[in-house]
Order: C-alpha cells, then sequence, then structure tokens
C-alpha cells in the first residue's frame, strides 16, 4: 500500500454502527476470478484467509464503493483452520465497466487488529475508518 504515514494512528478496536454485508455484494460476485492470497506486510508473518468470505465471523467496518470513484474496503474477524481469531481487511476496486472487465482484489491479514490498521490502511483508508466508526 502507499501514502501509509508516519503519524500516530488511533489504535484498538472500533466498530461501524450498522456494517452491511450488501454492501459488498458487487465485488463478491466476482471474488472467485481474483488470487486473494494475503499479501504480506513488513515484519508481519504470513497468515492464510481460507474460504474468504465465508470465514468471517464478524465485520467491523464497511466501506461500499463505486465503480472507477472509490474502492470497497472491510475490517473484519476470521476464524483460521485451526480455530484461531484472526483479523482482516479486503480492499476492492474497478473500473467504470465492473469487475468483471477491470478491477482488483486485495487481503491483508494478521492475528493483531491495530497491525491491519498501521500497516495495511493507506491514509484515505484510516480517514475513512476513522469518519465512518466510533469506539467500542
Amino acid at each position: 500500500m502507499s501514502n501509509i504515514s508516519n503519524e500516530p494512528r488511533e489504535l484498538g478496536f472500533r466498530q461501524q454502527e450498522n456494517p452491511d454485508i450488501d454492501d459488498l455484494e458487487d465485488p463478491f460476485v466476482y471474488i472467485d476470478e481474483y488470487d486473494l492470497s494475503p499479501k504480506k506486510m513488513i515484519g508481519e508473518v504470513h497468515r492464510e484467509c481460507k474460504n474468504f468470505p465465508n470465514c468471517v465471523t464478524h465485520y467491523y467496518w464497511i466501506h461500499r464503493g463505486r465503480n472507477d470513484e472509490d474502492s470497497w474496503r472491510a475490517l473484519f474477524r476470521y476464524q483460521d483452520e485451526d480455530g484461531n481469531t484472526m483479523y482482516g481487511f479486503y480492499l476492492g476496486e474497478c473500473d467504470y465497466t465492473g469487475f468483471d472487465c477491470e478491477g482488483s482484489m486485495e487481503l491483508y491479514t494478521s492475528d493483531s487488529y491495530d497491525t491491519l490498521i498501521e500497516k495495511a490502511f493507506d491514509n484515505w483508508d484510516y480517514t475513512l475508518y476513522m469518519r465512518e466508526t466510533s469506539p467500542v
């Protein structure tokens, strides 16, 4: 990810009032067409997220995107294959024609919620997250 600021970020759990899984319907229709192997973050151990998004147990934040304008985003908790609680950040974007033509999807995973806020979010992700969530 680019545009990650060195400014300290507010860490800790935050929750959107009513994250709506339906806001992810558009990108998720095409999810099988993309390689969603989790991206590596500097200094972090690589964590798998098999069977995404079916493995998600809780969404903290969902931001509905728009074709060619804004990315779809989701911050969530999931269970790994060993039953451990893990955290993930999903990012999807597409051009004006949609995900079936030109798009991308990325997945970041960690055993720490805070790590995703610090290392997976760029400045705009963080700005939206802070605007659309409240401390738990």
